[in-house]
């Protein structure tokens, strides 16, 4: 195993992630939020976890609302990962906010989405967990049980989200086996 591969090894390691497991994966995160702060070291601090914290919107917002930069996760039953990141708080009710810096990801295909220029980038509703674009992505209260949802290509407000549900690797509704929600902090 080449250095590098150790010292990513080691921080993802040291996240007390269930879910990031390759350093392709915590590589392709790692880059794209370096590109977002201006190339500075980043740090990932575990907020929230599904298992740990509760799947219920209540504890989602009580942990995450005032984040300033946050990084979700997702582990779907299907084995399929995916999640999202946002600058912006998830503070407010029935509120869209923008935030150019916005992308979700997917870890199969390994592949980034950003947000398009002035679109709506979240959703903050006290009813639901993270909802990214108008509906491109969001977890429901209670996901374990009720799970979440992707939109079509169509109504994505993400590009080269080319094709339907492509986050979720082609499927529209998912159960959730974990969620956990990172603070970005950029050093």
């Amino acid at each position: 195993m080449i250095e590098n591969e150790m010292i990513i090894d080691e921080k993802i390691r040291k996240l007390g992630t269930k879910i990031i497991g390759r350093a392709k994966e915590y590589l392709l995160i790692e880059k794209k939020l370096k590109e977002i702060y201006g190339n500075k070291a980043i740090i990932l601090k575990l907020i929230y976890k599904g298992t740990r914290d509760g799947d219920d919107a209540k504890s989602f917002h009580s942990k995450c609302d005032d984040l300033k930069g946050s990084l979700i996760v997702i582990k779907s039953d299907e084995e399929v990962i995916f999640g999202g990141f946002t600058k912006e708080k998830w503070s407010g009710d029935c509120v869209f906010k923008l935030d150019d810096t916005s992308f979700l990801f997917s870890f199969y295909p390994l592949k980034t989405f950003d947000i398009k220029k002035n679109k709506r980038a979240i959703f903050c509703n006290k009813n639901y967990g993270p909802s990214f674009g108008s509906i491109t992505l969001a977890v429901n209260n209670n996901y374990f049980i009720n799970g979440g949802w992707c939109c079509s290509s169509y109504l994505s407000n993400f590009e080269n989200y080319d094709n339907d549900y492509e986050i979720n690797n082609g499927i529209n509704e998912f159960k959730i086996q974990e969620m956990e929600i990172y603070q970005v902090i950029a050093e």
